[in-house]
């Protein structure tokens, strides 16, 4: 079990996460309370979904409210610093700072995806379903990608997980890995390093190079 890593893992997880709701916030030029909810949305709505999954009833997002208040904080800090010295120039000058907002995204986006999906797994784990792999890669993924998915969905956006970067395929690819590796005998804590390193560069690489899985043609 990642008994030292987790707290970590879900501490980084939430935090990264909570980052790109406020920032996806921008988009609708959302207020305040908006941001916030946003933030706190896109870090506990997967593991809300992972917990209801499991029967751990209340959710531990909602057992815990320090990561929550630590989670509102870092929503309402990062929304201060857009509002205050955010560009808000015209022209060429919005251009790129769209630009560097979507880099941010896309950086912030596969670290908290990354760390979800070991931490999903872990729960999993703690839940006694260590012997049902389908079930830990299952709610690994969920928790990875469902925060963006209602993010996503609140800011009516097409879940990026449905069109582009190979993202939910990473989550999916590394979960396995990390189900796998310690199964074979290799130790919690490298399997999950493993499985975050793989997803970290798959993600980083299909940004890179626009990869993206095969899709329906435009009209």
């Amino acid at each position: 079990m990642l008994s030292s890593l987790y707290p970590i893992a879900e501490l980084v997880a939430v935090c990264t996460a909570a980052v790109t709701g406020v920032l996806a916030a921008a988009e609708i030029r959302a207020d305040i309370f908006g941001a916030m909810v946003l933030g706190c949305t896109t870090a506990f709505g997967g593991g809300i979904v992972r917990d209801l999954l499991l029967g751990v009833t209340p959710p531990s997002a909602l057992r815990d409210p320090m990561l929550l208040t630590v989670t509102a904080i870092v929503s309402l800090v990062v929304f201060m610093l857009e509002y205050c010295f955010g560009d808000k120039a015209a022209g060429a000058a919005v251009a790129r700072e769209s630009s560097r907002h979507e880099q941010l995204l896309n950086a912030l986006d596969a670290l908290s995806l990354s760390m979800f999906v070991i931490v999903g797994i872990d729960a999993a784990m703690a839940a006694g379903y260590d012997d049902n792999a389908f079930l830990m890669i299952f709610v690994g993924v969920i928790t990875g990608v469902g925060g963006g998915l209602l993010r996503d969905v609140m800011i009516r956006r097409v879940p990026v997980i449905l069109q582009k970067r190979i993202y939910a395929l990473a989550a999916l690819l590394g979960a396995v890995i990390d189900v796998y590796l310690s199964k074979l005998g290799c130790a919690r804590e490298l399997s999950a390093v493993a499985a975050v390193g793989f997803i970290l560069i798959i993600r980083y690489l299909s940004v890179r190079f626009l990869w993206n899985l095969p899709r329906y043609p435009k009209d």
